[in-house]
Parts: C-alpha cells; sequence; structure tokens
C-alpha cells in the first residue's frame, strides 16, 4: 500500500495512484450513452453509479480507472465517462454564463478550464460536441443539447461559438 497522505502535487498523486494494487478484473464498462454496466448487467441505481464516478480518472495512455485509497480497477469505456443532459445559461453576451448537467448530475460551466471540442469521428461528418468535466474525463453533449447551444451561437471572425464565462468558445468555422 502506498502512503498518499503527504503528498502535495498532482503529479506526486498521479504517480502514487499508479503504484496502487491492481484489483483482479473487475468486469465495469460504460457504454456510448454514459449508462455504466457490472458484470454485463446495468446499474440501475444511479446513486451506485454516481458514486463510482467519483473516484472515475484517466491516465495519460487514455486508459480508464476506478480509484481508491488502497487499490485501482481498470473499467472499459467506449466513448467517454458522462453524457450532458441539460443545459442553463445565465446573463447574456459576453457575461454569459453557460452550465451543462450531465448523466450523474454534475454541474460545468462552460470557462477556460472546461473548454468544449468538436470532434468528427465518423463518416457521417457529424459534429460530435465534448466538454472537459475534469482531469481528463469529458462528457459528450446530446444532439439535443448541442441544437440548444448552436441556437446560442454567434458570429466572431468567420467562426460560429458562444460566450461563456467572458470568453469566446468556437464551435466550427463558417468556411
Amino acid at each position: 500500500m502506498t502512503d498518499c497522505q503527504d503528498t502535495s502535487k498532482k503529479d506526486d498523486l498521479a504517480e502514487a495512484a499508479r503504484k496502487l494494487p491492481i484489483t483482479s478484473d473487475v468486469d465495469m464498462r460504460i457504454d456510448r450513452h454514459g449508462t455504466w454496466y457490472h458484470e454485463g448487467r446495468e446499474i440501475e441505481r444511479k446513486g451506485l453509479a454516481r458514486l463510482f464516478s467519483t473516484v472515475l480518472q484517466r491516465d495519460d495512455a487514455g486508459d480508464y480507472w476506478l480509484v481508491t485509497p488502497v487499490e485501482r480497477a481498470q473499467i472499459v469505456v467506449e466513448d467517454v465517462p458522462f453524457t450532458v443532459v441539460e443545459l442553463k445559461n445565465t446573463g447574456q453576451g459576453q457575461e454569459q454564463v453557460l452550465s451543462f448537467r450531465n448523466n450523474m448530475d454534475q454541474w460545468t460551466d462552460l470557462d477556460k478550464d472546461h473548454p468544449i471540442r468538436i470532434d468528427f469521428k465518423d463518416e457521417s461528418d457529424e459534429p460530435l460536441p465534448y466538454i472537459l468535466v475534469r482531469q481528463g474525463l469529458e462528457a459528450r453533449i446530446v444532439r439535443s443539447v448541442y441544437y440548444q447551444l448552436m441556437d446560442l451561437a454567434e458570429v466572431k471572425d468567420d467562426k460560429a461559438g458562444v460566450w461563456s464565462s467572458g470568453i469566446f468558445h468556437v464551435l466550427g468555422d463558417l468556411e
């Protein structure tokens, strides 16, 4: 067991987490809709899935781990662990703040520490928007919320985007 009590830097904590013993095979996965499964069955108690989500981490190699003070277990994540299911905006223009609620009922404000990225992963050429929730963990913005976000979009320097937390967040080029 690794003593993490005296570590003060994020890198030290990450190194300590890597040194924790790995639990025997844990059959857990999160599907692309943010649904949690254990041994092939959906975890139906949202509170339990929410609890697991609080100890979820992603390492530099892109692997996902449940990390407790005494052990860690690797899990499978099909896309990203969370989905954004609600958008709330307060204020207007440059003073606007956009807040996103994910499927674990956690709110994240769109700001410099929690940016949006747009990906195009398949042949459909449809945008797949994501927001950084915390330290390498992202949430995919579901289509209905993305449409709400696009309704708030403005044009600046030939780019479509939204204002939040005093920053213009680019959603795409107009070219």
